[in-house]
């Protein structure tokens, strides 16, 4: 009668197998939330070069807010969509004739820190400039602040991204301390 299951060379040899595999996995799974963290930055770029482009196109008043029913602006930058919006009535909400132009969904893989008070929305005037400079961290699910990036807005509207000057492994905001991903 001939038993079944592994035998212990087969077990071990099995073993062996996804040890190998696992120690070639991990730095990519590492690279994972650097690239999801990159990516969501990217993103969030894109969409404040959009709220200064259209402004600039439309020669309009253009908000950008996080939102849970694509028309209030609310509280939650992480757990709602950020959406664009032209402001034609200048009342910071978007009614139901001022078109939606952009919308971004919530990123379970990375959070959103705003460095300095956090604002309910950010309006570009006709002219192209914003409301305020800023700078923001994303930051990995994670929290290691290695990972994270940081985006910096001047008053006229341009993003750039953070970089490290001084070799640290930390990105530096716009006032030059290190992105943060905890608190």
């Amino acid at each position: 009668m001939k038993e079944k299951g592994l035998s212990l060379i087969e077990a071990l040899i099995t073993l062996s197998v996804i040890a190998v595999i696992a120690l070639f996995a991990r730095p990519q799974l590492l690279e994972l939330d650097s690239y999801r963290t990159q990516t969501r930055a990217y993103s969030i770029s894109s969409l404040f070069g959009a709220g200064n482009n259209i402004s600039l196109a439309a020669a309009a008043e253009v908000i950008l807010c996080p939102s849970n029913n694509d028309r209030d602006c609310v509280n939650s930058w992480n757990a709602s969509n950020w959406i664009v919006f032209l402001n034609s009535n200048g009342n910071s909400r978007r009614e139901t004739d001022e078109p939606l132009l952009r919308r971004l969904p919530p990123d379970a893989n990375t959070r959103v820190r705003f460095n300095g008070a956090v604002p309910r929305f950010l309006r570009w005037y006709a002219t192209g400039h914003i409301n305020r400079a800023f700078s923001l961290t994303i930051c990995p699910a994670s929290g290691k602040a290695e990972r994270a990036r940081v985006l910096i807005v001047n008053l006229q509207g341009r993003v750039r991204e953070g970089v490290d000057e001084d070799g640290d492994g930390l990105v530096e905001q716009a006032d030059g301390s290190n992105a943060t991903c905890q608190g």
